[in-house]
């Protein structure tokens, strides 16, 4: 039920929500802005949430997976289902061109009116909602979990070091 912002020299500023907060998507610093999914009546909803005056607005009640801004406030959500969304001015609008393209435990990050993901096939994608060009940018190594931030010339990728499983049998002796 609460939001920490930790600034680089160690202090923070506490915001406390009515809600439960299951994931924090975006922080907007600028607009005191968060794109969450909370817990509202026992019911998930993805929000923006006005920081400020501690509004929560409803996006969908849908399953939302991630969830960015573009730099000029364009909305881009990926469903359980791994479908590209964008909110409409009726309904949400799909976007059919980067369907097969998900991957569920992959992000992705946007750059300015462009999209930037890593797909189940391991390649690199990217989709500028501009133009609508959709490109494969690269092949990635199969240790890349997930895209976590990108600019004009570099990227910053979570890679899997090692995982282990064990199974450990424990005894109690009376």
């Amino acid at each position: 039920g609460e939001l920490v912002q930790v600034q680089l020299d160690g202090s923070q500023q506490t915001f406390q929500l009515e809600h439960a907060v299951l994931q924090l998507f975006q922080w907007d610093s600028e607009a005191n802005t968060a794109l969450l999914l909370i817990r509202m009546q026992s019911i998930t909803q993805f929000v923006e949430y006005d920081l400020t005056e501690s509004t929560p607005k409803i996006i969908t009640d849908k399953s939302i997976q991630w969830a960015q801004k573009t730099a000029d406030g364009r909305l881009i959500y990926k469903d359980n289902l791994d479908q590209f969304w964008q909110p409409g001015p009726i309904e949400p609008l799909h976007i059919a061109a980067l369907d097969n393209q998900g991957d569920r435990r992959n992000s992705f990050v946007i750059h300015n009116s462009t999209i930037y993901a890593i797909s189940s096939k391991h390649q690199l994608w990217s989709y500028n909602l501009d133009n609508e060009l959709f490109s494969v940018l690269s092949e990635v190594s199969e240790d890349v979990d997930y895209l976590t931030d990108v600019n004009q010339t570099d990227l910053l990728m979570t890679i899997q070091v090692a995982a282990k499983k064990e199974v450990v049998e424990l005894t109690l002796n009376k």
